[in-house]
């Protein structure tokens, strides 16, 4: 009755075994790390589909927006952007990178349209999650920094003739376009993977086309495998804090 319950109300796995907890049954789902062994072919998949797309950044996000692991356009491409200061210990989370004024937010033409919609995205998924969900705390950190609700309280932008919303960087004297496509795992029967998302950016002009394929040539081979942030660190290399570039402007 209660996974009935559960599937009615479209829960995820998540859920459904906070909701079994809640009535006195076990959970019926596990929860198993990414790198256990049992991941190795999920592993494979995702050092495959990361490697293949790679002039273009590419990366995995859990849940909760936090970077499990890159290809190397999307490391170098950060590092590139990002300098001084490392933001920190893990997980890198995506949206307090584009939210914070501290971080990449000042190399983001088009911050309010972007911010907006993922906003609007996180609340969703906010108001889906549980109570004691880490989610909440995460929505109210973000609303709260500058700009932000005001920004998430506008009139969602009209489509005149765009078809979507690009992520516009700047980096130098170039603006780079970039929109995204979404992966899922299709059959999970696990938490993690029923939640990890593959984000595979592409150029959304000719520009930044050239540019991807220039800057991957200036950085040498790419690697085969993914690498997570703790990786980055341990090899000598970490991302970086937009400060000093927020200041420079």
């Amino acid at each position: 009755m209660v996974m009935r319950l559960a599937d009615t109300l479209h829960f995820g796995m998540r859920d459904s075994n906070q909701i079994l907890l809640a009535a006195g049954f076990s959970p019926q789902f596990r929860e198993t790390a990414l790198d256990h062994e049992s991941m190795r072919p999920v592993q494979r998949a995702i050092d495959r589909i990361l490697g293949a797309h790679e002039p273009y950044p590419a990366f995995v996000l859990d849940r909760a927006w936090n970077v499990v692991c890159g290809n190397q356009a999307h490391w170098h491409m950060l590092e590139a952007l990002l300098e001084d200061v490392s933001p920190g210990e893990e997980p890198v989370n995506v949206l307090r990178l584009i939210f914070d004024p501290n971080w990449l937010r000042p190399c983001i033409r088009n911050w309010s349209a972007v911010v907006h919609v993922l906003w609007h995205r996180l609340r969703q998924q906010t108001f889906l999650a549980g109570p004691e969900d880490e989610l909440h705390e995460l929505f109210e950190q973000l609303s709260e920094l500058p700009d932000v609700r005001d920004v998430a309280e506008q009139r969602s932008p009209q489509p005149d003739e765009a078809l979507l919303v690009p992520l516009q960087i700047v980096m130098g004297d170039r603006v780079l376009s970039w929109f995204s496509t979404i992966a899922t795992i299709g059959t999970p029967l696990d938490i993690t993977l029923e939640e990890l998302r593959i984000e595979t950016l592409f150029p959304a002009d000719e520009a930044t086309e050239r540019f991807a394929r220039e800057f991957a040539s200036n950085q040498g081979p790419a690697s085969a495998h993914s690498t997570s942030a703790r990786e980055r660190r341990s090899s000598g290399r970490s991302i970086h804090s937009a400060k000093s570039r927020a200041r420079r402007r």
